[in-house]
């Protein structure tokens, strides 16, 4: 695990200099992880310690990166200022070690070189590169209607807030793929009125109700059987190739696209944030699900 680094610079070519710009679009970014332009990467660059990258490399990184699906570049979506937008996604689209399924083997381990516990070095490590919630659920933020009411409702922990109830009948539809809605399916009654107290704390195995939104613990868990499982039957669709979905890490790229386009669609929502970061990032959030019944398939 203390070798993942290297081992990666190897496998896909993740050297310091595209981790670093990784990194960057990162740090720079908002909920959704994505910048306008590069000045902001070159920004972030000369204000750490992150090694030199010169102007003539930085293209080329950039497309690098693109091939390993480690960041998105939308030429020219930058609105105004017509500047590229670039989207960074998070490590563990290079692959996750199934160490939490089979955590009972690791027991009586430990770390060799500080002969600490293997697990707790492992669950810190995991940390680093696993996509929870935040990342996941960021652009959920941008979309988030805020519907109004002649009165107040009460929030879980009591505090009155602003209600999210409309009477007025809705003739609006939403229209996904049909995995989309699969996923929407299984995961709507998991978070649907939920409140995630720190985003960042929740695994995408929350979603499934595998772990707790509230005290998630991934020690023992096991994905077989389930969504983030490349033979699950959601994987299996007509019109895709027999390769669209083979590995695990496949898996969780294409149900985290799934949810965010949910997102895009308008179907999950922030009912409320209770808490942000200073650079507005949302942090204590609950969440407003469209109903599956009003959701239907492209």
């Amino acid at each position: 695990m203390r070798c993942l680094r290297a081992l990666r610079a190897t496998t896909h070519e993740i050297d310091h200099k595209k981790r670093a710009i990784v990194e960057a679009i990162k740090a720079k970014s908002g909920p959704d992880n994505a910048i306008e332009g590069v000045g902001p990467i070159s920004e972030f660059l000369k204000e750490s310690d992150a090694p030199e990258v010169k102007a003539s490399e930085l293209d080329a990184i950039l497309g690098d990166l693109e091939d390993n699906f480690l960041i998105e570049i939308n030429e020219g979506a930058g609105g105004d200022s017509g500047k590229d937008v670039y989207r960074a996604f998070e490590w563990d689209r290079l692959g996750r070690p199934n160490i939490d399924a089979h955590a009972s083997l690791f027991e009586d381990c430990v770390d060799p070189i500080d002969g600490g516990d293997f697990l707790s070095a492992w669950s810190e490590q995991r940390s680093a590169i696993e996509a929870t919630a935040d990342s996941v659920l960021g652009e959920a933020s941008a979309t988030t209607t805020v519907q109004a009411d002649d009165g107040l409702s009460t929030t879980d922990d009591g505090d009155a807030s602003l209600g999210s109830w409309d009477d007025t009948p809705t003739e609006q539809t939403y229209t996904v793929s049909p995995w989309t809605k699969s996923i929407h399916e299984r995961i709507s009654p998991v978070l649907d009125g939920k409140r995630i107290p720190d985003m960042q704390d929740v695994p995408v195995e929350a979603f499934l109700g595998l772990v707790s939104l509230y005290n998630p613990e991934l020690t023992g868990v096991d994905t077989t059987g389930t969504m983030l499982d490349p033979d699950h039957e959601v994987w299996d669709q007509p019109h895709k190739p027999d390769e669209w979905v083979t590995t695990e890490t496949d898996a969780r790229q294409q149900f985290n696209e799934a949810v965010s386009e949910c997102i895009t669609e308008g179907i999950i929502t922030f009912d409320e944030v209770h808490d942000e970061l200073p650079d507005g990032t949302p942090v204590d959030v609950t969440l407003d699900i469209v109903a599956p019944d009003e959701v239907t398939t492209s």
